[in-house]
């Protein structure tokens, strides 16, 4: 939820109230002074169009929000791309190279490492912090917006032919409050575990792909009170997630309207999307294995190598970033909404545009999951 702007209504208000106390004025006044003959004001004075006003917590909470969540987006995506370049310094230095480059090349590689994993650890926690301060002023924002919804009109007649589409404002406005705290819920289990990851150990590359809520399939039985403690945990998550995203998302048949175009253009995208996302949260769904064989031919002997990667939902599929552009979009609609019902904007060109943006974002991450949604073990 954006910021609901607030009108100033209060010039309005004195001029009418001062124009017709100049039009009807009372026997008494007439009597006891003379009248006062002023210049007649114009049609744009008398209704001149009121100002939209960021002045209550809704609207300033609004506006933090969508600042933090696009420092947060720029943060994440300079977080990423330095993640990119160390891990490719790291490859390069396990490269051997000629002996008589060994002793310069390496005290460099070693320099260069060890400045890049600092900056990385600098930025990752500055990412993982605006993250969560993006998070808080949403749900404020959210928050603050339902208990105004009844500002907003109940329904607008969009379209009539070939099929009647009638959203339901105040409706669509829970279901976005609803869908704010689940992906402020979903950023902050992937920032929480990364920050206090970040802060304790530092940033050692080569466990910061298990960091982040992976789910370990196989591995040692070491530390295995651990691990059960880390699944029991991913479990009481993932369930809950489901159970939230069932109750406020995917709506009864019943109560559907089938014959509304609302329900195709934004109930049934977004109710399906968002319910995906929470049932892959399951620590049996969470990551699959990718094998990758090479084979090499010494002489007469095959020599095969198998090499096994984790392909997670959370770190590889719909990540961080990707929760984040979610989350800007939704604001941004919500916002441009509340102009609609101000009359700043057209409540048809909105609503159209809102279903462009929720149609791409939908096509996009459809994109993203189908490989992962049919990849096989």
């Amino acid at each position: 939820m954006p910021p609901r702007s607030d009108l100033d209504h209060d010039n309005c208000t004195t001029e009418d109230a001062s124009s017709l106390a100049i039009k009807q004025p009372s026997s008494s006044s007439s009597s006891s002074r003379p009248k006062n003959k002023s210049k007649p004001k114009s049609s744009y004075e008398r209704r001149r169009r009121p100002r939209v006003l960021f002045k209550s917590t809704h609207g300033i909470s609004g506006v933090l929000s969508t600042l933090l969540t696009i420092l947060a987006i720029i943060s994440t995506t300079h977080q990423q791309l330095l993640r990119q370049q160390l891990l490719q310094q790291q490859q390069q230095q396990t490269i051997p190279s000629p002996p008589s480059q060994r002793p310069s090349s390496s005290s460099s590689n070693n320099n260069s490492s060890s400045d890049s994993s600092l900056v990385v650890t600098v930025t990752t926690t500055c990412s993982s912090i605006t993250s969560i301060l993006a998070v808080m002023a949403s749900i404020l924002t959210a928050s603050s917006g339902i208990n105004i919804v009844d500002q907003a009109p109940k329904q607008t007649v969009v379209m009539e032919h070939p099929i009647r589409v009638i959203p339901p404002h105040r409706d669509a406005f829970r279901r976005t409050a609803f869908s704010v705290y689940y992906l402020g819920a979903r950023i902050c289990w992937n920032a929480v575990p990364e920050l206090i990851h970040t802060l304790l150990e530092g940033n050692d590359d080569s466990s910061t792909s298990s960091s982040n809520n992976n789910t370990n399939t196989g591995g040692s039985s070491s530390g295995s009170e651990e691990d059960a403690n880390c699944g029991i945990i991913h479990w009481i998550w993932s369930i809950a997630t489901l159970i939230y995203a069932l109750k406020y998302f995917l709506p009864h048949p019943s109560e559907l309207e089938w014959k509304n175009g609302n329900t195709y253009v934004f109930v049934l995208p977004m109710a399906m999307g968002l319910t995906v996302d929470a049932f892959y949260q399951l620590p049996i769904l969470q990551c699959h294995h990718r094998y990758n064989i090479t084979t090499y031919n010494n002489d007469n002997d095959n020599d095969t190598t198998t090499t096994t990667t984790n392909i997670c939902w959370n770190e590889d599929v719909i990540t961080q970033l990707d929760l984040l552009y979610v989350l800007l979009s939704g604001l941004l609609v919500a916002f441009v909404f509340t102009l609609a019902f101000r009359g700043v904007l057209g409540v048809k060109k909105c609503y159209w545009g809102a279903a462009a943006v929720v149609h791409g974002i939908v096509f996009c991450l459809v994109g993203k999951a189908l490989p992962f949604v049919i990849m096989y073990e």
